[in-house]
């Protein structure tokens, strides 16, 4: 028997540091390396949609919509929420009073199909995410 010595350092000449790594180990580690990329080139989609959304919805508040009491609304932010099947868009308003905060929102809901139609054209995606509207007044933001 040529190999009774059943010692895996003999069939070796020169010991490496990857000696004694089970390539089980370095498959998850492989896998576990290729995961957090795809989770973070998601993220990082989701993020790009939300500016080129911001971008569409300050233009299309700024230009197409009639409401002289939306065209002083200030867009701070668009937040990708739920992967991007929805997008919370956080505006600031220089009205503090609660009922004209509440009113802005109604004005915001009301014409959410046209800030939609606006992502739609600005981006290419087989859906259009829903919008959630965020009015705080000024002092707050």
């Amino acid at each position: 028997m040529p190999f009774a010595n059943n010692d895996p350092w003999d069939l070796c000449e020169d010991s490496d540091p990857e000696d004694g790594i089970s390539p089980n180990e370095v498959c998850q580690q492989d896998r576990r390396v290729r995961e957090r990329r795809r989770r973070d080139g998601a993220r990082h989609r989701s993020l790009q949609y939300a500016k080129q959304a911001q971008h569409a919805i300050d233009a299309s508040l700024s230009c197409d919509v009639g409401d002289p009491s939306l065209r002083d609304l200030v867009l701070l932010e668009v937040r990708p929420v739920q992967g991007c099947s929805l997008l919370e868009v956080i505006l600031t308003s220089s009205e503090s009073d609660v009922r004209a905060l509440q009113a802005c929102h109604d004005r915001l809901a009301a014409i959410e199909g046209i800030l939609r139609a606006a992502v739609a054209a600005a981006t290419h995606r087989k859906r259009v995410a829903r919008l959630r509207f965020t009015v705080l007044p000024q002092h707050q933001a």
